[in-house]
């Protein structure tokens, strides 16, 4: 079983069902390379409760281990793949076994016998035990609940109303946690400003309508994505620049990086200056670092890598290190191999 190839797949198929599973929507996409390294969103937003500890994946001379919010190693590296803890499990990888989940004390809870799993979401992971095999659901005892019959499975999304993307033969549908099959007109809770962006032909163009239909921002950008409830922006893009305005339409951020997330997340949003655009294909080259809902710099571009901000801490990467910073871009664990 090859780990790597895994985290790949899982990573390319969770993209591109969120992007057409449930509904339609804008299919503009565009492609962005980062620096390689073995890693699948390891900062991305958990939905974890407030008792539950949430650790952090860090890497030391090769091996994988966790460390807490102050930056205290608490799960001494011995794992080929860790990532962040959610509901309460850290979902890990050993080389021919597969992966599993561990507990805040570094102890199995679910040893690792799965080729494909996604992390705990709404108290249920996908899971698939073989890669030619079906895939299932299983609770945190490792039992399946929605027995295995799922060509690929994606975790439970509060995105989706608590929904999860499956796919059967050449279809993607929506389950709730029962199994049953949901159907329903997308429209996700992150993005639930009421606006929807529209590209316009023959002007090429993006702008914005209501539920209605109704144009509301006229379309003169080059793209947009849909507003962001945890700041109220829109990503929009002009002349191959990023920036964001509000619902009237109106200049927040002018455009003026090379990349920047769709989303903030805790206050702050991912920028990059430098790297190139080749039709919709950006190289990932140049330096990251984070922008905040003003449009202020809150951490200058420094970074080969940055993450969303997860629990007030962000994965950072330089020179093929791995580290953390909180908000103020203070390392809580210095970059490591």
């Amino acid at each position: 079983m090859n780990i790597s190839r895994i985290i790949y797949l899982s990573s390319l198929s969770l993209l591109m069902l969120t992007l057409t599973a449930c509904s339609k929507e804008n299919s503009n996409t565009q492609t962005i390379d980062t620096p390689a390294i073995e890693t699948e969103n390891i900062s991305a937003p958990s939905d974890d409760k407030a008792n539950e500890e949430i650790l952090f994946p860090v890497r030391k001379d090769g091996q994988w281990g966790y460390i807490n919010k102050n930056g205290e190693l608490v799960v001494k590296p011995q794992f080929n793949r860790a990532f962040t803890f959610s509901n309460g499990l850290g979902r890990v990888g050993i080389f021919g076994k597969g992966l599993g989940f561990i507990n805040s004390k570094g102890e199995f809870v679910i040893k690792p016998h799965f080729d494909e799993a996604s992390d705990f979401s709404e108290g249920l992971a996908a899971a698939k035990e073989s890669y030619n095999g079906k895939a299932g659901y299983i609770n945190k005892a490792g039992q399946y609940v929605i027995k295995p019959h799922f060509d690929s499975a994606n975790a439970f999304s509060t995105d989706i109303e608590g929904l999860a993307i499956v796919q059967m033969g050449k279809k993607y549908l929506c389950i709730d946690k029962t199994g049953k099959i949901v159907k329903r007109e997308r429209q996700y809770k992150r993005f639930a400003e009421g606006l929807i962006p529209n590209h316009i032909l023959p002007m090429n163009k993006f702008g914005y309508s209501d539920k209605e239909g109704r144009i509301i921002i006229e379309p003169r950008f080059d793209d947009a994505t849909y507003f962001c409830s945890q700041s109220g922006l829109a990503r929009v893009v002009m002349n191959g620049k990023y920036g964001y305005i509000d619902k009237a339409g109106n200049y927040v951020i002018k455009p003026q990086f090379d990349y920047a997330e769709d989303c903030f997340t805790e206050g702050m949003s991912v920028v990059n200056i430098g790297g190139k655009w080749t039709g919709n294909h950006f190289d990932g080259k140049g330096k990251r670092g984070y922008v905040d809902s003003n449009g202020k710099i809150a951490i200058e571009p420094k970074f080969d890598r940055a993450e969303s901000f997860n629990h007030g801490l962000a994965l950072i990467e330089i020179d093929g290190k791995i580290g953390y910073i909180d908000k103020t871009g203070k390392y809580i664990w210095e970059p490591t191999k």
